[in-house]
């Protein structure tokens, strides 16, 4: 059976994401900040278009970073009202992945039954067993990729470009470095290797690349 990517885990690698897009950027959510305690008090389409003007001047113009941003704003407001000074970190409770479990094998639930020749007790343990297998697979599936970062051993170039490329994907996407700039800090890999891993985590937190700044003509 193959086994979805669990919403858990991608909204995990969003918020490890932005963490790194905060210390490249440290003024990211104070900006936020900012236009939240001018713009709070006007109609909701204007502090909507202020978050998106926000978000597109990072290159987080898309639906899953205006979502953790409204969430962050709920939780400023409702931190102002008890009394509490915002939070400028991005944290778990920014994250609201929909949690479930994955397809059951079809097998598991179309299992047939005969009364006749089967006690419904001996029916039921068959089912919770296979079913139990499956939930067993799936949790290990997901404790896997939900190991933190600092944990992966870079044994190898492709382990450490998997534990470093959401902040080499923040050092692009939001402070704007180029791949050469980046290969700079890490001359043990290879530029090629390094664009390869910042494309596959944009594609795993459905970021859409910004595009790349070209050099100007010399004169």
């Amino acid at each position: 059976m193959i086994l979805p990517v669990s919403p858990v885990v991608i909204a995990k690698k969003r918020l490890v994401f932005l963490q790194h897009a905060q210390a490249t950027q440290p003024e990211l959510l104070r900006e936020l900040q900012t236009l939240w305690d001018l713009n709070r008090e006007r109609p909701s389409h204007v502090l909507a278009y202020a978050i998106y003007k926000w978000a597109a001047r990072y290159n987080l113009h898309t639906p899953w970073t205006l979502a953790f941003a409204r969430r962050r704003l709920r939780r400023w407001d409702r931190e102002t009202g008890s009394g509490c000074p915002p939070t400028l970190a991005w944290d778990r409770g920014d994250m609201s992945p929909t949690y479930f479990m994955p397809e059951v094998d079809p097998l598991i639930l179309t299992f047939s039954w005969d009364p006749d020749i089967e006690p419904p007790d001996k029916f039921v343990r068959r089912v919770v067993a296979a079913a139990t297998g499956t939930a067993k697979e799936y949790v290990k599936h997901v404790q896997g990729d939900l190991a933190p970062l600092s944990d992966w051993r870079p044994r190898r170039q492709t382990r450490q470009r998997e534990a470093h490329a959401l902040r080499w994907l923040a050092e692009y996407q939001v402070g704007r470095r180029s791949y050469a700039s980046i290969h700079r800090d890490n001359l043990n890999l290879h530029v090629s290797g390094i664009r390869e891993a910042i494309k596959s985590a944009a594609l795993q937190i459905d970021l859409p690349l910004r595009p790349r700044i070209k050099p100007a003509d010399p004169k």
